[in-house]
């Protein structure tokens, strides 16, 4: 399986993330600035009580389960819930696409002992397909995006339509309360949705403006919020300057305050923002300086007012150009605490972190030493907050996962998260393509 391709799907190739900031406050001091290389483990942890709870089978039986799981999961009632962007449904052209599309995507339930479910299979139309992002939890009612479908065509290459945000019971009851319809509304979103105040926030890639630096015809992307009833505007549109574009990640809220980040802004490689719900925008910190990181991806978190979360790759401080983890002040004073080196550590982060009794843990879709695959097969890893990096799991491939796309979740002491591929069983244009896994590990 390979790490999805956005144009595979006929979309807008935009990483981007979620990062949180706070003004107004006392500051924490940031951790001292690492060396490229900090010192890591050579071997994954022992004991770490690995398992693979569940290997998705795509169409390959009776069932229409799903097929590449890419966004982390959230847990209601010890159960365990999800997306996968496709699979669930043979209907090969309903997707808008081609026979390499096998279904258009699912909402799936999982129990801690691996036993699942289809709570939802998109059907292609007006409901939405291919729900690239996760799901949220409000009052026993889950919340999530799809990147694509709605019915509303997108003005783009590629005549997609522009995507939903829907609301699905526990029982399977779907809901669409959003059609995206391009600019200047948001179009394709990919990130999972936040809660403030009883409305839902989240940011689309592309759609808004499409002015100055913006394309005519996409935009560069917008925050947006959206009542459980189904109202949206806009909050904020993306210009394509300084401000960034492209916000394809989540958004933190603190103290009522807005934080995401961007592709683009001085440096071109990415910013940190603030937005508040009124739509007053402004850049907290510009990633690509001599040694920074560049292309914010997934979501932050924080320690003891201190902000980490992990750059696609670095400008001069790694082997490889692999990817960072950095420390961000509320005032946007950056440190990189570790640069990946590309081999066993893990390499090119594209998911968020989640801090769990003072540590960071997280996910790279590469790297580690457990397969025979050139760039790996992906690692768990922990990281403390002064840079020490240990690789919790190496991935292996074949009946084991592959390729973790999407951050982890932890419950009762437990992490738990999802591959894009491995698993074994064969789905997708090529044979050699697995449909992915859930997991557990122990932190």
């Amino acid at each position: 399986m390979m790490v999805l391709d956005f144009t595979r799907y006929a979309l807008c190739s935009c990483v981007a993330t979620a990062l949180l900031a706070s003004c107004g406050q006392q500051h924490a001091s940031l951790p001292p600035q690492a060396q490229p290389a900090i010192s890591l483990s050579s071997q994954p942890l022992a004991g770490n009580g690995y398992q693979v709870l569940y290997r998705f089978q795509g169409n390959s039986n009776s069932q229409g389960d799903g097929d590449d799981p890419q966004s982390s999961l959230i847990a209601v009632k010890d159960r365990l819930y999800g997306t996968t962007v496709i699979g669930g449904d043979q209907n090969f052209s309903a997707c808008g696409a081609s026979e390499f599309f096998a279904g258009c995507g699912t909402v799936f339930e999982v129990s801690t002992s691996g036993k699942e479910r289809v709570l939802y299979r998109f059907a292609g139309g007006s409901d939405g397909f291919f729900p690239l992002a996760g799901l949220l939890n409000v009052n026993g009612t889950l919340y999530g995006t799809t990147s694509a479908g709605g019915g509303i065509p997108c003005k783009k290459d590629y005549g997609l339509t522009c995507g939903t945000v829907f609301a699905l019971s526990l029982s399977g009851q779907e809901r669409v309360l959003h059609r995206f319809a391009g600019p200047p509304d948001g179009a394709e979103p990919s990130a999972n949705l936040i809660a403030l105040n009883g409305t839902l926030y989240g940011t689309t890639p592309n759609g808004g403006s499409v002015s100055n630096g913006c394309d005519r015809s996409a935009g560069c992307g917008v925050v947006f919020q959206v009542s459980p009833s189904g109202t949206e505007r806009v909050v904020y549109a993306f210009k394509g300057g300084k401000d960034g574009a492209f916000p394809s990640g989540p958004l933190f809220s603190l103290h009522g305050t807005l934080y995401g980040m961007t592709s683009g802004g001085d440096h071109s490689c990415g910013t940190v923002f603030k937005v508040s719900t009124s739509g007053s925008e402004s850049v907290v910190h510009n990633f690509g300086g001599s040694g920074d990181g560049c292309r914010p991806v997934g979501g932050l978190v924080a320690i003891n007012g201190i902000l980490y979360g992990m750059t696609a790759y670095d400008i001069g401080g790694g082997a490889c150009d692999c990817g960072t983890v950095f420390a961000l002040s509320t005032a946007g004073r950056e440190n990189v605490i570790y640069s990946f080196q590309g081999g066993e550590d893990g390499r090119v982060p594209i998911a968020g972190l989640i801090a769990l009794k003072g540590a960071l843990y997280g996910t790279t879709p590469q790297g580690g030493d457990g397969c025979s695959a050139s760039l790996g097969c992906g690692t768990v890893f922990t990281i403390t907050t002064s840079g020490f990096e240990q690789v919790l799991y190496a991935f292996k491939g074949g009946d084991d996962g592959a390729l973790p796309e999407a951050g982890l979740y932890a419950l009762r002491g437990t992490l738990y998260g999802t591959t894009a591929g491995g698993g074994g069983y064969s789905c997708g244009y090529a044979s050699s393509e697995d449909c992915g896994t859930v997991f557990k590990i122990l932190p």
